[in-house]
């Protein structure tokens, strides 16, 4: 049975947060944490620079920021004041293409390959030397990464064991791999096919060292980020009429669910970012952190700053989302005082 859901503002499930007085008066970078079973926000933190992702670990957050150099924020999840470690890159912020994390270590791929900050040490040390990596997700032991920056008509999907270090190609000349993940299945990615008005883009997926990639889907126009749980596999599609969250049950790959569509322009939806957590899925559009559920109905806005800022990256963990917020004054006409 195909779950369609269309969308709308008149049926959009107003958002609980409450602005902090400080939002009001000035722009401000904000890291919030927000409590997932009642929506309201119980610690925010204010921060100088400019925000970029944040990723959760168990015990750990971390943030990016940065004007011109990235510079890497360790705080525990407890206490978003408790600075354990920043640690200063010489990577320019925009050349930051992905970050994930595990539960010992934050992955950052950048031009100068996939690097890693361990929790143990603080220590950031040089992964893989691949300078063409574009999207990247981490399953257990592994990093799983796609190959091929702006330009590039074709790409690899890559796999690197964490412990002992070995790397393999998952998958080889892909037509313009984009976003993955990895499960205990196989592993998943998205094919950006030839742009939005094409429909030749695809879901692909393989099962390393038992068999060939192969096509699960067809005929989108876009697809973003993508993310699995046991049954089921979701992605994001970016279309002419909006943006789209869909899903595919693994057992039967000839129906395709519609579980919601945000009537958006393509380019302006922000990160590129899925979440699936139990019956719950999160995701970002225009700058508004959206939450709906795995079957799909209605589709809540569990934060919307608008038009006084927006949401620029999230994260959660089993109680708790984080969240990268960063408010503009001038949007809402208000003075910096």
């Amino acid at each position: 049975m195909n779950i369609s859901t269309s969308f709308n503002d008149s049926n959009l499930i107003p958002a609980k947060v409450v602005y902090p007085e400080s939002v009001k008066m000035r722009g401000i970078r904000l890291v919030a944490k927000l409590s997932r079973s009642d929506g309201t926000i119980v610690a925010v933190t204010e921060q100088p620079y400019p925000l970029g992702a944040i990723r959760v670990g168990t015990d750990l957050l971390y943030w990016l920021e940065g004007i011109s150099f990235v510079n890497v924020q360790v705080r525990s999840k407890s206490d978003l004041r408790d600075v354990l470690a920043p640690i200063a890159l010489t990577i320019a912020i925009g050349d930051v293409r992905a970050t994930e994390c595990s539960s010992e270590m934050l992955l950052i791929l950048s031009p100068i390959g996939l690097l890693g900050l361990s929790s143990n040490d603080f220590i950031l040390r040089m992964l893989a030397d691949d300078f063409s990596g574009w999207s990247l997700a981490i399953h257990r032991q592994f990093a799983i990464w796609t190959t091929g920056i702006a330009g590039y008509e074709r790409g690899d999907v890559k796999r690197l064991d964490l412990e002992n270090g070995t790397m393999d190609i998952i998958a080889a000349g892909e037509q313009r791999p984009g976003a993955v993940c990895m499960d205990e299945d196989g592993v998943y990615w998205v094919c950006f096919g030839s742009g939005h008005t094409s429909h030749d883009a695809a879901i692909r997926m393989c099962v390393p060292e038992n068999s060939k990639p192969t096509t699960i889907a067809f005929g989108e126009s876009a697809p973003r980020s993508i993310t699995t749980d046991k049954e089921r596999i979701y992605w994001i599609d970016d279309s002419l009429d909006g943006r789209h969250v869909r899903a595919l049950f693994k057992q039967d790959s000839d129906s395709i669910h519609e579980l919601a569509h945000l009537p958006v322009s393509p380019g302006t939806a922000g990160e590129e970012r899925l979440i699936v957590s139990g019956n719950d899925l999160y995701f970002l559009s225009c700058g508004r952190l959206f939450q709906t559920t795995i079957n799909g109905g209605d589709v809540k806005a569990v934060v919307s700053l608008l038009p006084l800022g927006r949401v620029i990256s999230f994260d959660i963990d089993q109680d708790y989302v984080f969240m990268n917020i960063e408010v503009s004054p001038q949007k809402a006409g208000l003075d910096d005082g």
